[in-house]
């Protein structure tokens, strides 16, 4: 079914299922990508929250919407346990923002941050206005903080914004750059998006954040913001199935990097660890074998390939990549929230090799159930170290397992965003 949204004829497709009961909260969950299973941290995050769920809550999907049979796919899973499905136009979209912005310099002299103009154009705000406008929601959940205008027009229901402050993200990557354009460019950006988020905190009632370190963020902001660290988690019965967690690694082959090239974090953590840590690891073991995978790889990352180093793009499927490889490496130097990858490595039962940074927020300890090195070098003998000794992986292998099943299940994960839902509902009432 197609709907008028607005003046300007956006609109917006809505796929629903017939309702499982009537004495459900009714929670509006606003995305930017369709919650899958696989395909990026965020969608999966989605996914598993939303199906743990399910049986408690009636959940209205909003998210972009694209044409395909992907599209198809990940719609058809998520009506099997959500109340609906609504999808915003996204070509209409993006050629709606083109057209309102006649000139970069027009774009960046705005006082809103650029990601938060591009994540919150003006036909979405219309579209879940209409949907707060015609249905009685308990919970708008919006999971990006760039979405955060999407709240402005709720009235009546709990108001929530996740996942990870962007601002230190974005002053991070300015402190990258050689360029002193661009590194003025991000720098007001960096400082627009730190004035975007104090005000966006104080105006929610619960920030759901993805590790301690963004509940500090938002604290250090906005002190009086009531927030839930509402952790990344990882279905272990999906990552262990047709696969023995004790497997030889000499039957094993090279490095692994899993994520989307299209985060600007992990395009930066390949290029360090090829051009600053694979020199040590060739020196030590060979020209060894290295898998980049993840969707939307940059000209620069596909100029790394040659025939030890493998650009995969999009797979439908990293168990097989995890299961046949000797080290999961996570060479992260900026980014926010806790790493998928990390969690998912360790119930593929995968040694993992991670920068400080990179396991931030992970209940993770150096040398028990995981290898954490911050300098090139010592990244690089770490991942020798895992290479040469098979009783270290047996070990950093059993001890992440058991991790993974007594702190990171999503089943565990979603009873604490669960809590946080009753939470904000008791609260001033």
């Amino acid at each position: 079914m197609t709907l008028n949204a607005g003046a300007r004829d956006t609109h917006f497709i809505v796929i629903e299922r017939i309702a499982a009961g009537n004495n459900l909260l009714q929670v509006l969950f606003v995305t930017n990508e369709i919650p899958h299973y696989t395909g990026g941290g965020m969608l999966i995050r989605d996914f598993n929250l939303l199906q743990a769920l399910a049986d408690r809550h009636e959940f209205t999907v909003v998210c972009f919407g694209y044409s395909g049979e992907q599209q198809d796919e990940r719609v058809e899973g998520l009506k099997s346990f959500c109340k609906s499905v609504v999808l915003v136009d996204y070509g209409q979209e993006t050629q709606e923002h083109k057209v309102s912005r006649l000139t970069k310099v027009t774009k960046i002299l705005q006082p809103t941050p650029q990601r938060v103009q591009s994540l919150s154009p003006a036909g979405m705000r219309r579209v879940v206005y209409e949907l707060t406008r015609r249905n009685r929601f308990d919970i708008v959940h919006v999971n990006h903080v760039e979405m955060g205008p999407l709240l402005s027009g709720v009235e009546w229901a709990k108001r929530i914004i996740g996942i990870e402050s962007i601002w230190p993200i974005v002053k991070r990557e300015r402190d990258t750059l050689n360029s002193s354009l661009k590194r003025i460019l991000y720098d007001l950006e960096w400082r627009k998006m730190k004035r975007y988020e104090r005000t966006l905190y104080q105006s929610v009632d619960l920030c759901t954040m993805a590790s301690p370190r963004e509940k500090e963020v938002v604290h250090s902001l906005t002190p009086a913001a009531r927030v839930a660290v509402i952790p990344n988690g990882v279905d272990n019965s999906f990552f262990r199935n047709g696969h023995s967690i004790s497997g030889n690694i000499d039957n094993k082959d090279g490095l692994l990097f899993i994520g989307s090239m299209a985060y600007w974090p992990n395009e930066d953590a390949v290029q360090f660890f090829y051009r600053d840590i694979l020199p040590y690891i060739k020196e030590r073991c060979g020209d060894i074998k290295w898998q980049i995978v993840g969707r939307d790889p940059s000209p620069a990352v596909r100029h790394l390939a040659s025939e030890r180093i493998e650009i995969t793009g999009w797979v439908d499927d990293v168990r097989p990549y995890m299961w046949s490889s000797q080290v999961m490496i996570v060479p992260l130097r900026s980014g926010g929230g806790t790493r998928l990858k990390i969690l998912e490595a360790m119930a593929a039962g995968i040694p993992v090799v991670s920068t400080t940074l990179g396991a931030e927020g992970l209940a993770v300890v150096h040398d028990k159930n995981i290898l954490i090195a911050d300098a090139a070098e010592e990244f690089a003998e770490a991942v020798v170290r895992l290479i040469n000794q098979p009783q270290l992986v047996e070990r950093i292998t059993h001890n992440a397992r058991k991790l993974m099943e007594t702190v990171y299940d999503w089943s565990i994960i979603a009873e604490q965003l669960d809590e946080a839902y009753q939470s904000i509902l008791q609260f001033g009432n």
